[in-house]
């Protein structure tokens, strides 16, 4: 049996192994060797993109059962490289990956409770950790009482700054401007009445409200 075969696409004679399998040939290698074949592939490719992406999409979307499938032995046998893939793409697409999570939780809020609630569970340290060092940051300034809170509210006019809804018809919470993680200082200048549902969108954010000019100092 010969040990050599001349590919048919770049005219030279290599070894049966550099040739992969092709069971109809009478010799059952394929007629082009792998570095040929793989360069038809990506012409053919170039040419034909949408169109394969077409039937590509079509084909899933006819069998989705199989699709599911392939996925899922896709991801057992590359487990690692999937894992980098998604890790970088979520780095190079924060605002995306971020939409993406938002929307999903909205969908879901039940799943998303039992997920902080595990987290809570499972990463008790890390969140008592969180809890003191905010502890220890709200004790930087003179801190603010309950008697300021109320002043400032009455000078916003009871009003969230950033929806312009008002008590009672939403409970105004105190935000810090400048979020205590970025070396903000829980004082009264640093604060800012918001309804639970905006504070919780600029959480860890640098507040870009406009306020009212000297509300608090002049």
């Amino acid at each position: 049996m010969a040990s050599k075969k001349r590919c048919y696409s770049c005219k030279v004679s290599k070894k049966l192994g550099e040739f992969g399998a092709l069971r109809s040939n009478p010799d059952k290698h394929a007629y082009a060797c792998k570095v040929c074949r793989r360069e038809l592939a990506q012409k053919y490719y170039k040419r034909h993109r949408r169109k394969l992406i077409e039937g590509s999409i079509a084909y899933h979307k006819s069998h989705p059962e199989s699709k599911k499938k392939a996925d899922k032995k896709y991801y057992t046998a590359h487990k690692v490289e999937v894992y980098k893939t998604s890790k970088r793409w979520a780095n190079n697409n924060r605002d995306k990956m971020n939409g993406y999570v938002k929307d999903f939780y909205r969908r879901n809020p039940q799943r998303r409770k039992e997920q902080q609630k595990r987290y809570v569970e499972n990463n008790r340290d890390a969140v008592n950790l969180l809890c003191h060092k905010r502890r220890a940051l709200k004790r930087i300034g003179d801190g603010i009482c309950e008697g300021e809170w109320i002043l400032l509210k009455g000078l916003y006019g009871n009003m969230c700054l950033a929806c312009s809804k008002k008590e009672p018809s939403v409970k105004l919470e105190l935000d810090h401007v400048i979020p205590l993680s970025h070396g903000g200082c829980h004082v009264i200048e640093n604060a800012q009445p918001l309804c639970g549902q905006c504070n919780k969108k600029s959480l860890h954010k640098l507040s870009t409200i406009e306020r009212y000019p000297n509300v608090i100092t002049g």
